[in-house]
């Protein structure tokens, strides 16, 4: 699949049609439909009419030794996770925050970006 990719984006680069990358098509029709449609199909039932921080928290509370996370070699229990979520909710509250005025956060990439999202 790369090796067609690729081979196709050197070929479309020499022709110097003045076409931008981003548009340039560089894979089969069926590795693009493989790679957009089969491999993202991850529907999942599950219960509809329930909040997500509420599923997250049945979830923390029904397996909290299991993975939530990895990133790299770390990874981060669903108990763990949701005790940092809650500690930061609880400071955000006491600096005064509340869902209708939002909040703006930088967070490096890994798993703080996670418990910033399920605190708020």
């Amino acid at each position: 699949m790369m090796e067609t990719a690729l081979a196709s984006l050197a070929a479309a680069l020499a022709s110097d049609s003045g076409e931008a990358v981003r548009s340039l098509d560089v894979l089969p029709a069926a590795e693009r439909l493989q790679l957009l449609e089969t491999f993202n199909d991850t529907a999942a039932d599950y219960p509809r009419g329930e909040l997500i921080h509420r599923l997250f928290e049945a979830q923390a509370a029904s397996r909290p030794e299991a993975e939530a996370l990895r990133h790299g070699e770390a990874s981060l229990s669903y108990g763990e996770l949701n005790r940092r979520a809650n500690q930061l909710a609880h400071r955000l509250i006491a600096w005064g925050w509340c869902r209708k005025r939002g909040w703006a956060s930088a967070w490096s990439a890994g798993w703080t970006w996670w418990w910033a999202c399920w605190a708020s």
